[in-house]
């Protein structure tokens, strides 16, 4: 059983490194540079938007004016269908994200009618396909399926989102990956491997907060903890390859550490050098997974169990697992 969840691991990473950079690869995008008039409007058409598109939106203003997302009537013009799913003033700069509820034409509007003096605004807008964002969401939804088959827990949800920061968080109610997280991963790094193997790290490392949580562990919220815990369940699950690469490219290249260091400086565990060591280390210790086992095997679905007391592996204490089967029957 954990032997096929690493070949569907591997799957579900390729497609979710993908779907990260869909906040962050837009299917089209305008750049727009203006001056509002004090008592006018001006605003940007999209036309023919799919329904469940998702538009962001970030506009920067040299003093206050009101921005609003409006579905319009009519294609040619603006003329506003009910309430606008979006309105804020912005008094230097304001962003935001709408997925449409409707296929349809929708306006971005820049309101100064009630300013005394010109506005200068620069926006950027920047349209993701709606189905991307679906399937990403039914990927994350079938992990956390694919970890029911390995642990018993109580399920939380993963989503990927637009947090206006790199950072990926984790609470009792699940975990967020902020889409800027994995496209600062890429930008920093400039290969999709290192960035697979970066990002899947953070998912495991989230989910280890939430799952020792959970079982009542003392030191969930130990950040140490949770590497130590996440890095002997990526060997449990095949992936020690991915997880030597990642901490021997962080060791190894302090430089690009320190910029990840710089980028994620809000996080409460940015990259770090002596980070990415306590993982080689932990990686060589024959012993971590026996370490981990009163740990996970209490945890463990009972089918796991079954199959590991009749085709030990290396790391399988065999008197944990009868007595846990023993206990369970």
């Amino acid at each position: 059983m954990v032997k096929n969840f690493a070949g569907y691991l591997n799957v579900f990473l390729a497609t979710l490194v993908f779907f990260a950079h869909f906040l962050s690869t837009p299917a089209f995008a305008v750049e727009t540079n203006a001056e509002i008039p004090a008592g006018k409007i001006k605003s940007i058409r999209l036309r023919k938007v799919p329904q469940g598109t998702l538009v962001s939106v970030d506009v920067k203003s040299d003093g206050d004016i009101t921005v609003l997302f409006v579905e319009s009537r009519e294609e040619s013009r603006l003329k506003p269908v009910g309430q606008p799913l979006f309105k804020a003033v912005a008094e230097e700069d304001v962003s935001f994200s709408v997925t449409v509820p409707r296929s349809a034409t929708y306006f971005i509007v820049f309101d100064n009618r009630k300013g005394q003096d010109p506005r200068a605004i620069e926006a950027s807008v920047r349209v993701f396909r709606g189905n991307s964002a679906q399937t990403a969401q039914s990927m994350l939804r079938a992990f956390e399926q694919q970890m029911h088959k390995v642990f018993v827990f109580d399920s939380f949800a993963i989503r990927i989102a637009k947090c206006g920061k790199p950072a990926a968080f984790s609470s009792r109610a699940g975990i967020v990956l902020c889409a800027e997280y994995a496209q600062k991963l890429f930008d920093t790094l400039d290969d999709k491997t290192k960035t697979s193997n970066a990002f899947l790290f953070t998912l495991f490392h989230e989910m280890s907060h939430i799952l020792l949580r959970q079982w009542q562990y003392p030191f969930f919220d130990n950040e140490e903890v949770a590497d130590e815990f996440a890095t002997a369940v990526m060997v449990m699950m095949g992936q020690k390859e991915r997880a030597h690469s990642k901490a021997k490219f962080f060791a190894a290249n302090p430089s690009k550490t320190e910029a990840l260091s710089k980028l994620f400086r809000d996080d409460r565990h940015p990259v770090s050098v002596q980070r990415a060591r306590n993982i080689l280390h932990w990686l060589k210790d024959p012993q971590l997974l026996r370490k981990w086992q009163p740990v996970l095997v209490p945890h463990m679905q009972t089918n796991l169990l079954e199959k590991l007391q009749r085709r030990p592996t290396v790391w399988t204490d065999p008197q944990l697992v009868e007595k846990e089967l023993a206990a369970r029957r």
